[in-house]
């Protein structure tokens, strides 16, 4: 809110942070309009001279602005502020209106102080706001106040607090935009983003938000859609366009594109099979499709909500957002698992949009190996998670069963905190390693993996008709339940 921070600071600003100090275009007693023009269309304009000429004049004015002008602050045409005794300009690179001249704020206004009619002119009207007749009021807007919800800018006001949209931001990085990690459950999908996230993020003003992809999930959750709304008095009820976690991520790194340090933000996407992401994506499945820049190759056309909500946050007329594409500066990470039960297939021309990312069934099991011991029932020795999850696996992959490697269990299908080790690499929470191993292994195995061959899996259980025997027998003989030659055929070939 610049009204707050400016009243503070006593100044007020303008914008074109990239143009530079404007004291670098002072020729003579004048300011070099042209020189600002070629700098307007190399930073923002390119080929529309009109436009950048227009901009170069209004920053022209604000340098020339003297004690004799007064500036306002409006909320739509409220009058909600007012500064007057203007001083000399500086330029402040740190913020987005880097244009500043120092001037003192009013809040307090006399009966009758209002903006002028819209007959009299919306831009450049100047009139007298008090009886002092060598106090006149400039009424441009170099600042906007943020309209009331049932107001709307109209174009030519509109077209004043827009800035251009930078799409190629020359953000530096080593990680691709869009990338789907995959592989076997437990292997460290989720884990892998974070740490990636979190180098990425290191030492920068970037944001990111996670999502979980679920079978209902949909368009209007992950993009948005008008909801009712409570209104700010708590009891009536409004509809307003509510963003998804795509707009938000979307918003945010178009804002920091615009800033002379874009900063990387970042939608992280778990589970995006579990969805049918041809729904979930609607017309931003085309905006995937990224050029060498990290840049979406091709626009699409945005409907008239998005348009609205993308003015409301980044200024300008609706007009201003009819095509947009994702900047290079917005990354969309997912994992993905195939294994899972109720999963949604991805068409080939959703996938080839994507970096896939394959992590290995044993990949990272260096980071537990030695730890997780623990002494089960029918055991002489401590058996090693690890190396019994290995050995599971092999069952599974045996010529008996051919199960796929998807349906495999990773080093980290029972997490750290389960198998956490004391300095023997023993387990020290045995209670919650058994009821684990039980509710993830066992349910996982009987219910999902080996579902079709499970009594010949469990082989060694005395009744393997129901899940709670099979979990009955784990308790009296361990790894037992998996056949009586599991062990030397399966468990001690693993190291």
């Amino acid at each position: 809110n610049y009204v707050a921070e400016w009243q503070q600071k006593s100044v007020v600003g303008i914008g074109w942070r990239a143009i530079g100090s404007l004291q670098d275009y002072v020729a003579g007693d004048g300011i070099d309009k042209d020189a600002i023009t070629e700098k307007m269309m190399e930073e923002y304009f390119h080929d529309d001279k009109k436009t950048a000429s227009r901009k170069a004049g209004e920053l022209a004015r604000f340098y020339k602005t003297n004690a004799d002008t007064v500036f306002v602050a409006m909320n739509g045409e409220k009058l909600i502020a007012f500064v007057d005794e203007i001083g000399e300009y500086f330029y402040d690179a740190s913020t987005a209106m880097a244009h500043m001249k120092a001037g003192k704020w009013h809040n307090k206004f006399a009966d009758g102080d209002t903006l002028p009619d819209k007959s009299e002119g919306k831009l450049t009207s100047c009139y007298q706001l008090t009886n002092n007749e060598n106090l006149m009021f400039l009424y441009e807007k170099y600042y906007y106040g943020e309209e009331a919800e049932s107001e709307e800018l109209d174009n030519s006001e509109a077209e004043e607090t827009y800035m251009p949209l930078v799409f190629n931001t020359e953000i530096e990085t080593k990680y691709e935009r869009n990338r789907i990690v995959f592989g076997a459950p437990g292997t460290g999908k989720s884990h892998k983003l974070k740490e990636d996230c979190e180098e990425m993020m290191n030492n920068t003003d970037g944001s990111f938000e996670r999502v979980t992809f679920h079978p209902e999930y949909s368009y209007s959750q992950f993009v948005g859609t008008y909801k009712p709304v409570m209104g700010d008095d708590g009891e009536t009820i409004k509809y307003s366009y509510v963003p998804g976690p795509f707009m938000r991520m979307y918003v945010e790194a178009l804002k920091s594109g615009r800033t002379d340090s874009p900063q990387p933000h970042l939608l992280l996407i778990e589970e995006i099979n579990r969805a049918k992401v041809a729904a979930v994506f609607g017309d931003v499945f085309q905006l995937l499709d990224r050029d060498d820049d990290g840049v979406s190759e091709y626009e699409i056309q945005a409907s008239e909500d998005i348009r609205k909500y993308l003015a409301k946050e980044l200024g300008g007329s609706s007009d201003s957002y009819k095509r947009i594409r994702i900047p290079n500066n917005m990354f969309i990470w997912a994992t993905m698992n195939s294994a899972d039960q109720g999963v949604f297939p991805m068409d080939t021309a959703f996938k080839r949009r994507w970096n896939f990312e394959y992590i290995g069934i044993d990949e990272n099991e260096e980071k537990i190996k030695g730890t997780g011991k623990i002494m089960l029932a029918g055991a002489d020795e401590p058996v090693e998670w690890n190396r019994l999850r290995k050995a599971i696996n092999a069952k599974m992959s045996s010529s008996d069963f051919k199960i796929n490697e998807d349906k495999l269990m990773g080093p980290f299908f029972l997490s750290k905190k389960v198998i956490a080790s004391d300095e023997n690499g023993m387990i020290i929470d045995v209670n919650k390693f058994i009821d684990a191993f039980k509710s993830k292994v066992i349910m996982y195995l009987y219910e999902d993996a080996a579902k079709q061959g499970k009594h010949r899996f469990f082989e060694g259980c005395p009744d393997t008709c129901k899940y709670s025997a099979v979990c009955d027998a784990f308790d009296t003989m361990g790894i037992a339940i998996f056949g009586p030659t599991f062990r030397e055929t399966f468990y001690d070939k693993e190291d």
